[in-house]
């Protein structure tokens, strides 16, 4: 057992709304008060004043089994159309960040009949201290008849606005982008009314050609995420960049008008609040975002997946959210979506349509002809067995 000890504690500035992890072991995470907590204790002449790498793990451990608030409390998966959408993709073999990710959204989600779906595999090249995605490096190209089963899954699920998502895959001399373009078109061709959103990476090292093959084939939403505030980028996305990730976001709407679009590009991105970051620091980056054009901005709570991924830094109080969605939509995006449990592809269909004016019935663009030279490249797609 660890003995209870005295602590001095520090003043919070005025202002701040991040709450370091050591702060935080000596505040209640619901009310943000003043509580008696256990710690190791440190003896200063052994480990000069500093924790030992065993009591880092054992506060961490600690962190991980406190009890979450009230408002984070989530429907058990198994309702609705659950098993039906849970059939289709293990027929398939497809992969969803729905799984991958541990999202908490999953049984309502898959409830509905819909789901995000995950290409170019299982294990993703980043290392993001948020991510509960596998990580290390595939050593398998992508699956060729991927798009086309993914097709099929959308065409049997009846869904009318499709998420395609990936893996980060920088060891592929396109980094994955030829897939997501072959997905579209799959979809395209088996499905013709459905409008399709992708969540692609920062393509590193390719981002131009990258981005290119995926706005050719003419997504109707293109999505790529922020997830956290400029200070944070390097110790929670070491291999991410802030920059790179504006410059993706503008680039993608500059280039739908290069392509002459009938419309340019819904562009969209996702924040994670609870990281250590400051509600001002949040504001700042919808600053950023609506300056280059964004219009769907999504904001959720960190959940943290396992004691080895960075800890809770904070809850977000809903009130925090509502206030961030409130200033958002002051800026002038589409629609801004922000709640304890909103990811990127929650609810994807209803953020594209509050983006868009409401008389407008159809998708943003019409998707060009595609022939069936360039359809056979995306691999066979079997007959749909009823």
């Amino acid at each position: 057992m660890w003995p209870d000890i005295e602590v001095e504690r520090e003043p919070v500035k005025e202002g701040a709304r991040g709450v370091g992890i050591l702060e935080r072991m000596q505040l209640d995470p619901v009310t943000q008060e003043p509580r008696p907590r256990r710690v190791l204790p440190v003896d200063p002449g052994t480990h000069g004043g500093r924790l030992t790498r065993e009591q880092k793990q054992a506060i961490s451990a600690a962190s991980l089994s406190e009890p979450k608030p009230p408002w984070l409390k989530i429907k058990l998966p198994g309702g609705g159309r659950f098993a039906e959408t849970a059939a289709v993709v293990r027929e398939h073999g497809l992969h969803t960040i729905c799984e991958e990710g541990h999202c908490p959204n999953m049984g309502e989600c898959w409830g509905r009949g819909t789901a995000t779906f995950q290409i170019l595999g299982d294990t993703c090249t980043r290392a993001c201290r948020y991510c509960n995605v596998a990580t290390g490096i595939p050593g398998t190209e992508p699956d060729p008849l991927e798009p086309g089963k993914l097709a099929n899954a959308v065409h049997k699920m009846g869904i009318r606005h499709a998420v395609v998502t990936s893996v980060d895959r920088d060891e592929l001399p396109d980094k994955g982008a030829t897939q997501f373009a072959k997905t579209i078109h799959a979809i395209r061709r088996r499905s013709p009314g459905t409008s399709i959103e992708v969540l692609v990476p920062d393509f590193m090292g390719l981002e131009e050609e990258g981005l290119r093959i995926v706005m050719d084939a003419r997504p109707d939403v293109y999505a790529h995420n922020t997830e956290t505030v400029p200070r944070l980028y390097r110790r929670i996305r070491p291999k991410g960049d802030y920059q790179r990730a504006m410059w993706c976001l503008q680039r993608a709407k500059e280039m739908s008008r290069e392509l002459e679009w009938a419309e340019p590009v819904l562009t969209k991105t996702g924040l994670i609040a609870g990281m250590g970051e400051t509600l001002d620091e949040l504001r700042e980056v919808l600053v950023d975002l609506r300056e280059r054009g964004v219009d769907v901005v999504t904001i959720g709570q960190y959940l943290r997946p396992s004691v080895r991924h960075l800890p809770v830094d904070r809850y977000v109080t809903p009130e925090e959210f509502d206030d961030l969605a409130e200033y958002g939509m002051s800026l002038g995006f589409g629609s801004v979506f922000a709640g304890p449990l909103v990811r990127s592809s929650y609810k994807a269909e209803e953020q594209r349509r509050a983006a868009q004016d409401p008389t407008l019935g159809k998708m943003l663009s019409e998707p060009p002809r595609v022939s069936d030279a360039d359809l056979a490249t995306v691999g066979e797609v079997p007959a749909w067995k009823a």
